[in-house]
């Protein structure tokens, strides 16, 4: 789970910082390209929950919560 942490924490802080620029009314060019590194970001954490699911206890409905966007 270890590992798990510093990836949520990743898409996390990727979530703030897109919210930061829709405050300070960021350009489309540097908001576009903060909500790819946020989906880049949260594609590798459900990527490792789906990957590490048994080996790490994750319920499968983590996953399913993570891809509907429940869960950051």
């Amino acid at each position: 789970m270890k590992e798990f942490l510093p990836l949520r924490a990743e898409t996390e802080k990727r979530g703030k910082m897109i919210k930061a620029a829709s405050d300070r009314h960021a350009s489309p060019d540097e908001a576009c390209k903060l909500i790819g590194q946020f989906g880049a970001a949260e594609i590798k954490m459900i990527q490792y929950a789906e990957a590490n699911a048994a080996k790490c206890a994750i319920p499968p409905r983590i996953a399913d919560q993570l891809k509907a966007g429940d869960l950051v």
